[in-house]
């Protein structure tokens, strides 16, 4: 559109400009270009340039997904991850919080301990989900179906039972409950 209207502005400057023509067809010329550059200006604001959805993919890398050695730094690079992911979402960067609990939830694989990976899966699950409804990508009310279904676990498992990380996981599903009922209310 904006194209067409450059070219009609062109060629009724070029009018404007010619000396060979009536002063009566130049004004109208003149004319001719002051409206088109105003409808080129009109047209620019009401429709700008949307930006490009952000490339993400839905699966963690293969090789990284296949860890060679299940070990308790895994378990800790996953929560690094975890919490890289929970400070991106905190600054409204949700390709960079999805691309921490991708990598989070690879790295996990290897976790060795039990309930520090049911920990990390069901947090990085919540990270992604989120991520996820914010870039409009994946499925995020799976992730966080299956995020609060780990974090039931986490609450009554032993070992985590009536301690603090179990009374965590619970805020967690409240905090994934919360979200996802405020996003139903928004499409009513």
């Amino acid at each position: 559109m904006l194209g067409l209207l450059g070219v009609i502005a062109f060629l009724a400057i070029l009018l404007f400009i010619s000396r060979s023509l009536s002063p009566s067809v130049r004004i109208a010329s003149g004319l001719v270009a002051l409206v088109v550059v105003i409808a080129m200006i009109a047209v620019s604001i009401a429709y700008p340039p949307q930006p490009q959805a952000p490339t993400v993919s839905a699966q963690p890398d293969a090789a990284a997904a296949v860890p060679v050695q299940p070990t308790a730094d895994d378990c800790a690079l996953a929560l690094a991850s975890e919490n890289a992911s929970v400070a991106a979402l905190n600054r409204d960067d949700y390709q960079t919080a999805y691309h921490y609990a991708q990598k989070g939830l690879a790295q996990n694989l290897g976790c060795s301990d039990d309930n520090d990976r049911l920990v990390n899966h069901a947090y990085l699950l919540s990270m992604r989900g989120l991520a996820e409804h914010h870039l409009s990508v994946g499925d995020s009310r799976t992730d966080l179906n299956q995020a609060n279904a780990l974090l039931v676990q986490c609450e009554t498992a032993p070992g985590l039972y009536g301690t603090h990380t179990g009374a965590q996981c619970e805020t967690q599903e409240q905090n994934n409950i919360q979200t996802t009922t405020g996003w139903e209310m928004e499409n009513l």
